[in-house]
Protein backbone atom coordinates (compact mmCIF):
# COMPACT_ATOMS: atom_id res chain seq x y z
CA UNK A 1 0.00 0.00 0.00
CA UNK A 2 1.61 3.64 -1.01
CA UNK A 3 2.35 6.09 1.83
CA UNK A 4 -1.18 8.53 2.35
CA UNK A 5 0.35 9.59 5.66
CA UNK A 6 -0.72 13.37 6.09
CA UNK A 7 2.16 15.35 7.07
CA UNK A 8 -0.31 18.36 8.48
CA UNK A 9 -2.12 15.86 11.52
CA UNK A 10 -3.88 18.98 13.09
CA UNK A 11 -5.25 18.99 9.24
CA UNK A 12 -6.98 15.63 9.11
CA UNK A 13 -10.80 16.40 7.84
CA UNK A 14 -13.67 13.67 7.69
CA UNK A 15 -17.05 13.96 7.08
CA UNK A 16 -19.23 11.48 8.22
CA UNK A 17 -23.04 11.03 9.37
CA UNK A 18 -25.30 8.33 10.97
CA UNK A 19 -28.17 6.11 10.62
CA UNK A 20 -30.48 7.35 13.46
CA UNK A 21 -31.43 3.94 15.35
CA UNK A 22 -34.79 2.99 16.13
CA UNK A 23 -36.75 4.95 18.71
CA UNK A 24 -37.21 8.75 18.96
CA UNK A 25 -34.44 10.39 20.98
CA UNK A 26 -34.89 12.49 24.38
CA UNK A 27 -36.75 15.54 24.59
CA UNK A 28 -34.31 18.03 24.33
CA UNK A 29 -31.33 16.09 22.51
CA UNK A 30 -30.14 15.67 18.83
CA UNK A 31 -28.86 12.70 17.33
CA UNK A 32 -25.71 12.78 16.56
CA UNK A 33 -23.68 12.58 13.12
CA UNK A 34 -27.14 13.50 11.33
CA UNK A 35 -27.31 15.03 8.29
CA UNK A 36 -28.08 18.63 8.27
CA UNK A 37 -32.13 19.82 8.26
CA UNK A 38 -33.76 22.67 6.00
CA UNK A 39 -34.09 26.08 7.62
CA UNK A 40 -36.91 28.72 6.89
CA UNK A 41 -38.50 31.52 8.48
CA UNK A 42 -42.30 30.61 9.07
CA UNK A 43 -45.32 32.02 10.22
CA UNK A 44 -47.40 29.57 12.97
CA UNK A 45 -50.55 29.05 11.54
CA UNK A 46 -51.76 26.23 14.29
CA UNK A 47 -51.05 24.68 17.14
CA UNK A 48 -52.66 21.10 18.05
CA UNK A 49 -52.14 18.01 19.77
CA UNK A 50 -50.94 19.76 23.08
CA UNK A 51 -48.03 21.32 21.14
CA UNK A 52 -46.98 18.07 19.30
CA UNK A 53 -47.87 19.27 15.69
CA UNK A 54 -46.95 22.71 14.85
CA UNK A 55 -49.00 23.92 11.14
CA UNK A 56 -46.47 26.95 9.74
CA UNK A 57 -46.29 28.42 6.17
CA UNK A 58 -43.12 29.20 4.92
CA UNK A 59 -41.58 30.07 1.35
CA UNK A 60 -41.94 26.56 0.17
CA UNK A 61 -44.94 25.66 1.34
CA UNK A 62 -48.11 27.48 2.31
CA UNK A 63 -48.98 25.29 4.70
CA UNK A 64 -47.02 22.17 6.76
CA UNK A 65 -47.65 20.40 9.37
CA UNK A 66 -44.26 19.38 11.59
CA UNK A 67 -44.22 16.95 14.35
CA UNK A 68 -42.70 18.23 17.22
CA UNK A 69 -42.10 15.63 19.73
CA UNK A 70 -38.72 15.73 19.61
CA UNK A 71 -37.75 19.48 18.79
CA UNK A 72 -35.61 22.04 20.30
CA UNK A 73 -36.73 25.27 20.99
CA UNK A 74 -34.18 27.97 21.47
CA UNK A 75 -34.43 31.65 21.80
CA UNK A 76 -32.56 33.09 18.96
CA UNK A 77 -31.52 36.48 20.32
CA UNK A 78 -30.38 34.81 23.84
CA UNK A 79 -29.51 31.27 22.73
CA UNK A 80 -31.62 30.17 26.00
CA UNK A 81 -34.17 27.18 26.13
CA UNK A 82 -37.22 28.76 25.50
CA UNK A 83 -40.62 26.23 26.30
CA UNK A 84 -42.50 25.18 23.29
CA UNK A 85 -45.82 26.34 24.88
CA UNK A 86 -44.36 29.75 24.41
CA UNK A 87 -45.58 30.07 20.64
CA UNK A 88 -48.78 30.80 19.71
CA UNK A 89 -50.39 31.37 16.60
CA UNK A 90 -49.25 34.26 14.01
CA UNK A 91 -46.18 34.10 15.67
CA UNK A 92 -43.16 34.77 13.77
CA UNK A 93 -40.41 31.62 13.79
CA UNK A 94 -37.31 29.91 12.28
CA UNK A 95 -37.90 26.34 12.17
CA UNK A 96 -35.43 23.55 11.21
CA UNK A 97 -36.81 20.27 9.92
CA UNK A 98 -35.71 16.97 8.51
CA UNK A 99 -35.25 17.17 4.56
CA UNK A 100 -37.67 14.08 4.37
CA UNK A 101 -41.14 15.54 3.66
CA UNK A 102 -44.35 13.42 3.07
CA UNK A 103 -46.19 14.47 -0.06
CA UNK A 104 -49.51 14.21 1.75
CA UNK A 105 -52.24 17.32 1.91
CA UNK A 106 -50.71 19.50 3.31
CA UNK A 107 -47.31 17.99 3.37
CA UNK A 108 -46.21 16.62 6.86
CA UNK A 109 -42.66 16.32 8.12
CA UNK A 110 -40.63 15.97 11.52
CA UNK A 111 -39.28 19.51 13.19
CA UNK A 112 -35.80 19.38 14.95
CA UNK A 113 -35.17 22.76 16.09
CA UNK A 114 -37.45 26.12 16.88
CA UNK A 115 -36.09 29.27 17.20
CA UNK A 116 -38.35 32.04 18.76
CA UNK A 117 -37.75 35.41 18.91
CA UNK A 118 -35.75 35.40 15.59
CA UNK A 119 -33.77 38.99 15.29
CA UNK A 120 -35.05 41.03 11.94
CA UNK A 121 -31.77 42.79 12.19
CA UNK A 122 -29.49 39.37 11.95
CA UNK A 123 -29.57 36.10 10.28
CA UNK A 124 -30.71 33.25 12.59
CA UNK A 125 -28.82 30.73 14.58
CA UNK A 126 -27.13 27.93 11.88
CA UNK A 127 -27.79 24.34 12.77
CA UNK A 128 -24.85 22.68 11.80
CA UNK A 129 -23.22 19.41 11.70
CA UNK A 130 -19.66 19.47 12.35
CA UNK A 131 -18.55 17.13 9.82
CA UNK A 132 -14.77 17.53 9.69
CA UNK A 133 -12.78 19.56 12.78
CA UNK A 134 -9.61 21.30 12.36
CA UNK A 135 -7.67 22.35 15.97
CA UNK A 136 -5.81 25.66 14.66
CA UNK A 137 -2.55 26.85 16.49
CA UNK A 138 -4.13 29.62 18.10
CA UNK A 139 -6.69 27.85 19.54
CA UNK A 140 -9.55 28.12 17.15
CA UNK A 141 -11.78 25.55 15.43
CA UNK A 142 -12.38 25.20 11.65
CA UNK A 143 -15.27 23.35 11.21
CA UNK A 144 -16.50 21.81 7.65
CA UNK A 145 -20.66 21.71 7.47
CA UNK A 146 -23.55 22.49 5.34
CA UNK A 147 -22.21 19.10 3.00
CA UNK A 148 -18.92 20.55 2.79
CA UNK A 149 -20.66 24.02 1.75
CA UNK A 150 -19.11 25.75 4.41
CA UNK A 151 -16.05 26.39 6.46
CA UNK A 152 -17.10 27.81 9.44
CA UNK A 153 -14.74 29.18 12.08
CA UNK A 154 -15.37 29.26 15.43
CA UNK A 155 -12.84 31.99 17.54
CA UNK A 156 -10.78 30.56 20.45
CA UNK A 157 -12.89 33.20 22.70
CA UNK A 158 -16.26 32.69 20.82
CA UNK A 159 -18.65 32.19 23.69
CA UNK A 160 -19.91 28.94 23.97
CA UNK A 161 -22.73 27.68 26.18
CA UNK A 162 -25.21 24.54 26.89
CA UNK A 163 -28.34 24.29 25.69
CA UNK A 164 -30.54 23.88 28.77
CA UNK A 165 -28.72 22.19 31.06
CA UNK A 166 -25.91 23.14 33.14
CA UNK A 167 -22.97 21.84 31.71
CA UNK A 168 -20.10 23.18 31.31
CA UNK A 169 -19.42 23.09 27.43
CA UNK A 170 -16.19 24.88 25.38
CA UNK A 171 -14.82 24.73 21.83
CA UNK A 172 -13.26 20.53 22.87
CA UNK A 173 -16.66 19.57 23.09
CA UNK A 174 -17.29 19.91 19.20
CA UNK A 175 -15.99 16.96 17.76
CA UNK A 176 -16.72 15.25 14.25
CA UNK A 177 -20.42 15.09 13.89
CA UNK A 178 -21.43 17.13 16.83
CA UNK A 179 -24.51 19.30 15.82
CA UNK A 180 -24.59 22.53 17.07
CA UNK A 181 -25.82 26.12 16.81
CA UNK A 182 -23.40 29.01 15.64
CA UNK A 183 -24.71 32.54 14.85
CA UNK A 184 -22.54 34.76 11.89
CA UNK A 185 -24.08 37.46 9.54
CA UNK A 186 -21.41 37.94 6.93
CA UNK A 187 -20.20 35.29 4.54
CA UNK A 188 -17.68 34.63 2.22
CA UNK A 189 -18.56 33.78 -1.09
CA UNK A 190 -16.26 30.91 -2.33
CA UNK A 191 -16.48 27.40 -2.43
CA UNK A 192 -16.57 25.94 -0.06
CA UNK A 193 -18.03 29.56 1.87
CA UNK A 194 -16.22 30.67 4.94
CA UNK A 195 -17.48 32.39 8.05
CA UNK A 196 -16.68 33.06 11.50
CA UNK A 197 -18.83 32.91 14.71
CA UNK A 198 -19.94 35.15 17.35
CA UNK A 199 -21.53 32.90 20.04
CA UNK A 200 -22.36 29.20 19.81
CA UNK A 201 -24.86 26.84 22.01
CA UNK A 202 -24.08 22.89 22.04
CA UNK A 203 -27.46 20.91 22.93
CA UNK A 204 -27.52 17.61 24.43
CA UNK A 205 -26.72 15.06 21.65
CA UNK A 206 -28.10 10.95 21.68
CA UNK A 207 -25.47 8.25 20.63
CA UNK A 208 -26.01 6.39 17.18
CA UNK A 209 -25.25 4.23 14.87
CA UNK A 210 -23.66 4.16 11.53
CA UNK A 211 -22.54 1.87 7.98
CA UNK A 212 -18.96 1.82 7.49
CA UNK A 213 -17.67 0.88 3.86
CA UNK A 214 -14.06 0.66 2.74
CA UNK A 215 -12.49 0.86 -0.47
CA UNK A 216 -15.34 1.96 -2.20
CA UNK A 217 -17.95 -1.46 -2.15
CA UNK A 218 -16.64 -3.59 1.12
CA UNK A 219 -19.56 -3.52 3.11
CA UNK A 220 -17.80 -3.87 6.72
CA UNK A 221 -20.70 -6.58 8.90
CA UNK A 222 -20.02 -4.73 12.10
CA UNK A 223 -21.65 -1.00 12.21
CA UNK A 224 -19.87 1.65 13.58
CA UNK A 225 -21.31 4.27 16.64
CA UNK A 226 -21.21 7.34 17.65
CA UNK A 227 -20.18 7.88 21.49
CA UNK A 228 -20.10 10.88 23.45
CA UNK A 229 -20.43 12.68 20.19
CA UNK A 230 -17.11 10.97 18.65
CA UNK A 231 -17.21 8.50 15.72
CA UNK A 232 -15.74 4.73 16.60
CA UNK A 233 -15.01 2.12 13.88
CA UNK A 234 -13.65 -1.72 14.72
CA UNK A 235 -9.97 -1.38 14.51
CA UNK A 236 -9.22 -4.67 13.05
CA UNK A 237 -11.96 -4.76 10.28
CA UNK A 238 -11.17 -1.27 9.04
CA UNK A 239 -7.47 -1.46 9.29
CA UNK A 240 -7.21 -4.97 7.56
CA UNK A 241 -9.25 -4.10 5.13
CA UNK A 242 -7.32 -0.93 3.77
CA UNK A 243 -4.33 -3.10 3.65
CA UNK A 244 -2.65 -2.40 7.56
CA UNK A 245 -1.08 -5.19 9.62
CA UNK A 246 -2.87 -4.97 12.99
CA UNK A 247 -0.45 -6.02 16.24
CA UNK A 248 -2.00 -7.31 19.25
CA UNK A 249 -0.14 -6.79 22.81
CA UNK A 250 -2.48 -8.58 25.50
CA UNK A 251 0.25 -7.58 27.98
CA UNK A 252 0.29 -3.93 27.33
CA UNK A 253 -3.16 -3.61 25.96
CA UNK A 254 -1.25 -2.36 22.96
CA UNK A 255 -3.08 -2.21 19.33
CA UNK A 256 -0.45 -1.65 16.40
CA UNK A 257 -0.96 -0.61 12.90
CA UNK A 258 1.99 -0.89 10.52
CA UNK A 259 1.91 -0.36 6.75
CA UNK A 260 4.75 -1.48 3.84
CA UNK A 261 6.95 1.53 5.47
CA UNK A 262 6.74 0.48 9.20
CA UNK A 263 4.74 0.89 12.07
CA UNK A 264 1.67 3.73 11.40
CA UNK A 265 0.52 3.97 14.59
CA UNK A 266 0.28 2.80 18.01
CA UNK A 267 -2.28 3.12 20.85
CA UNK A 268 -3.53 1.90 24.16
CA UNK A 269 -6.53 0.96 25.18
CA UNK A 270 -8.35 3.11 27.79
CA UNK A 271 -6.69 5.92 27.01
CA UNK A 272 -7.02 9.02 24.41
CA UNK A 273 -3.71 9.18 23.00
CA UNK A 274 -2.80 7.95 19.35
CA UNK A 275 1.00 7.76 18.42
CA UNK A 276 1.51 8.12 14.90
CA UNK A 277 4.89 7.02 13.07
CA UNK A 278 6.40 10.12 12.29
CA UNK A 279 6.67 10.82 16.20
CA UNK A 280 3.08 12.76 16.57
CA UNK A 281 0.85 11.86 19.70
CA UNK A 282 -2.56 13.43 19.85
CA UNK A 283 -5.60 12.86 21.64
CA UNK A 284 -8.75 12.11 19.47
CA UNK A 285 -11.76 13.18 21.55
CA UNK A 286 -12.13 9.10 23.03
CA UNK A 287 -9.92 6.51 24.48
CA UNK A 288 -9.95 3.35 22.06
CA UNK A 289 -11.72 0.23 23.92
CA UNK A 290 -12.07 -3.23 23.50
CA UNK A 291 -15.94 -5.49 23.91
CA UNK A 292 -15.88 -9.24 23.02
CA UNK A 293 -12.81 -8.99 21.87
CA UNK A 294 -13.18 -6.17 18.88
CA UNK A 295 -10.96 -3.11 19.72
CA UNK A 296 -12.57 0.60 18.71
CA UNK A 297 -10.94 3.80 17.88
CA UNK A 298 -12.33 6.88 16.52
CA UNK A 299 -12.90 7.15 12.62
CA UNK A 300 -10.38 10.10 12.96
CA UNK A 301 -7.91 7.96 13.22
CA UNK A 302 -7.59 6.35 9.56
CA UNK A 303 -7.73 10.24 8.25
CA UNK A 304 -4.69 11.01 10.05
CA UNK A 305 -3.09 8.39 8.45
CA UNK A 306 -4.42 9.68 5.14
CA UNK A 307 -6.81 7.75 4.09
CA UNK A 308 -9.84 9.30 2.63
CA UNK A 309 -13.01 9.55 5.32
CA UNK A 310 -16.33 10.77 4.16
CA UNK A 311 -19.92 10.66 4.61
CA UNK A 312 -22.06 9.56 1.47
CA UNK A 313 -25.75 8.79 1.94
CA UNK A 314 -25.15 7.66 5.61
CA UNK A 315 -22.79 5.90 5.12
CA UNK A 316 -18.97 6.71 6.19
CA UNK A 317 -16.80 5.70 3.29
CA UNK A 318 -12.91 4.83 4.29
CA UNK A 319 -10.26 4.42 1.77
CA UNK A 320 -11.82 5.11 -1.81
CA UNK A 321 -14.26 7.65 -1.31
CA UNK A 322 -16.90 7.22 -4.50
CA UNK A 323 -19.62 9.86 -5.77
CA UNK A 324 -18.06 12.82 -3.27
CA UNK A 325 -16.37 16.03 -4.06
CA UNK A 326 -14.62 17.01 -0.51
CA UNK A 327 -12.58 20.09 0.06
CA UNK A 328 -9.70 19.86 1.80
CA UNK A 329 -8.80 21.92 4.82
CA UNK A 330 -8.55 25.56 3.74
CA UNK A 331 -5.72 28.08 4.84
CA UNK A 332 -6.27 31.65 4.22
CA UNK A 333 -3.47 33.30 2.67
CA UNK A 334 -3.17 37.55 2.52
CA UNK A 335 -2.03 37.80 -1.35
CA UNK A 336 -0.95 36.07 -4.14
CA UNK A 337 2.88 35.62 -3.41
CA UNK A 338 2.38 33.26 -0.37
CA UNK A 339 1.41 30.99 -3.21
CA UNK A 340 5.24 31.52 -4.43
CA UNK A 341 6.82 31.48 -0.67
CA UNK A 342 4.89 28.38 0.33
CA UNK A 343 4.23 26.45 -3.10
CA UNK A 344 6.54 28.00 -5.35
CA UNK A 345 4.92 28.69 -8.09
CA UNK A 346 2.54 32.06 -8.62
CA UNK A 347 -0.80 32.75 -9.69
CA UNK A 348 -3.57 35.75 -9.27
CA UNK A 349 -7.09 37.34 -10.14
CA UNK A 350 -7.08 39.16 -13.34
CA UNK A 351 -6.85 42.51 -13.75
CA UNK A 352 -9.89 44.32 -12.65
CA UNK A 353 -11.07 41.83 -10.11
CA UNK A 354 -12.92 42.43 -7.10
CA UNK A 355 -13.80 40.66 -3.93
CA UNK A 356 -10.34 38.84 -4.40
CA UNK A 357 -9.78 36.28 -1.35
CA UNK A 358 -6.39 33.87 -1.64
CA UNK A 359 -6.21 30.56 -0.09
CA UNK A 360 -4.43 27.41 0.23
CA UNK A 361 -5.98 24.04 0.51
CA UNK A 362 -4.29 21.09 1.81
CA UNK A 363 -0.42 22.72 1.70
CA UNK A 364 -0.89 21.79 -2.00
CA UNK A 365 -3.78 23.36 -3.95
CA UNK A 366 -3.08 27.77 -4.63
CA UNK A 367 -6.67 29.00 -4.64
CA UNK A 368 -8.09 32.35 -5.80
CA UNK A 369 -11.51 33.29 -5.62
CA UNK A 370 -13.22 36.50 -6.98
CA UNK A 371 -15.88 38.27 -8.98
CA UNK A 372 -15.95 39.98 -12.27
CA UNK A 373 -18.08 41.14 -14.82
CA UNK A 374 -21.35 39.96 -12.00
CA UNK A 375 -19.79 36.75 -11.81
CA UNK A 376 -17.94 34.57 -9.17
CA UNK A 377 -14.60 32.33 -9.95
CA UNK A 378 -12.48 29.98 -8.00
CA UNK A 379 -9.39 29.60 -9.67
CA UNK A 380 -6.88 26.67 -8.56
CA UNK A 381 -3.32 26.04 -9.50
CA UNK A 382 -1.30 22.85 -8.21
CA UNK A 383 1.61 20.75 -9.19
CA UNK A 384 -0.51 17.20 -9.97
CA UNK A 385 -2.00 15.31 -12.66
CA UNK A 386 -4.92 14.55 -10.29
CA UNK A 387 -7.92 16.82 -10.90
CA UNK A 388 -8.15 19.59 -8.37
CA UNK A 389 -11.06 21.92 -9.91
CA UNK A 390 -13.48 20.66 -6.70
CA UNK A 391 -16.07 19.88 -9.08
CA UNK A 392 -18.18 16.66 -8.85
CA UNK A 393 -18.32 14.56 -11.49
CA UNK A 394 -14.71 15.02 -12.39
CA UNK A 395 -14.46 17.05 -15.76
CA UNK A 396 -12.20 14.16 -17.43
CA UNK A 397 -10.56 15.93 -19.42
CA UNK A 398 -8.20 14.78 -21.73
CA UNK A 399 -5.21 16.55 -23.65
CA UNK A 400 -4.89 19.35 -20.98
CA UNK A 401 -1.05 19.36 -21.79
CA UNK A 402 -2.33 20.73 -25.27
CA UNK A 403 -4.31 23.98 -24.25
CA UNK A 404 -7.33 24.99 -22.50
CA UNK A 405 -10.06 22.20 -21.78
CA UNK A 406 -13.78 23.45 -20.89
CA UNK A 407 -17.22 22.42 -20.47
CA UNK A 408 -20.35 23.02 -18.75
CA UNK A 409 -21.42 21.17 -15.70
CA UNK A 410 -24.27 18.47 -15.30
CA UNK A 411 -25.87 21.04 -12.36
CA UNK A 412 -25.11 24.18 -14.14
CA UNK A 413 -21.91 26.66 -14.44
CA UNK A 414 -18.69 25.85 -16.00
CA UNK A 415 -15.29 24.34 -15.58
CA UNK A 416 -11.67 24.34 -17.48
CA UNK A 417 -8.62 23.30 -17.38
CA UNK A 418 -4.75 23.36 -18.66
CA UNK A 419 -1.43 22.20 -17.57
CA UNK A 420 1.99 24.18 -18.05
CA UNK A 421 4.87 22.24 -17.56
CA UNK A 422 3.91 20.34 -13.67
CA UNK A 423 1.44 22.68 -12.74
CA UNK A 424 -2.13 22.21 -13.34
CA UNK A 425 -4.40 24.95 -13.54
CA UNK A 426 -8.33 24.95 -13.13
CA UNK A 427 -11.70 27.89 -13.12
CA UNK A 428 -14.86 27.32 -12.46
CA UNK A 429 -18.14 29.32 -11.91
CA UNK A 430 -21.51 28.72 -11.33
CA UNK A 431 -23.07 31.76 -12.18
CA UNK A 432 -22.61 32.11 -16.20
CA UNK A 433 -25.78 31.28 -18.19
CA UNK A 434 -26.43 27.59 -18.36
CA UNK A 435 -29.26 26.36 -20.79
CA UNK A 436 -28.67 22.80 -20.36
CA UNK A 437 -26.02 22.33 -23.06
CA UNK A 438 -22.88 21.89 -23.37
CA UNK A 439 -22.39 25.29 -25.29
CA UNK A 440 -19.26 26.64 -23.05
CA UNK A 441 -20.83 30.75 -23.18
CA UNK A 442 -17.63 33.57 -24.29
CA UNK A 443 -17.90 34.91 -20.99
CA UNK A 444 -15.93 32.03 -19.65
CA UNK A 445 -13.79 31.73 -22.47
CA UNK A 446 -12.50 35.31 -22.31
CA UNK A 447 -11.82 34.53 -18.79
CA UNK A 448 -9.89 31.01 -19.35
CA UNK A 449 -7.79 32.82 -21.90
CA UNK A 450 -6.78 35.61 -20.07
CA UNK A 451 -5.60 33.31 -17.61
CA UNK A 452 -3.99 30.88 -19.93
CA UNK A 453 -2.16 33.46 -21.11
CA UNK A 454 -0.65 34.58 -17.66
CA UNK A 455 0.41 31.37 -17.10
CA UNK A 456 2.32 30.56 -20.16
CA UNK A 457 5.31 32.88 -19.98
Amino acid sequence: MKNKRMTGLLTAAVLCAAIVPAGAAPESELPALQQEATGEYATVLDISGDGSLLAVQTDTYDELHLGMQDALCMDDATGAAASLSAIGEGDEIYVYYAPEIRETDPPQGDAVAVLVNPDEGHAPARLLTAGAVIRNADGSLSVLAENGGIWVTLPADVPVSPLGTKNIVSLADIQLGTRFFAWYDAVAESYPAQAAATRVVIPPQTDSSFCITVEGDMVLPVSGRVENGTAMVPVRATAETLGYTVGWDGAGQRVTLSDAEGIACVFRLDTDDYAFGDGDCMALGAAAYEVNGTSWAPAQLFALLGEPVALREGTIQIGTVTDCGIPNPMVDAEDASAFADTLGFLIDAPAGASDVQYSIIGGQVAQVAFSADDAAYVYRAARTTEDISGVYPKPGFTGLADGMSTMALPEGGFVGGWMHGDIQYSLVTYDLSYDGGQQVPEAFEDMMRQLYESTQG
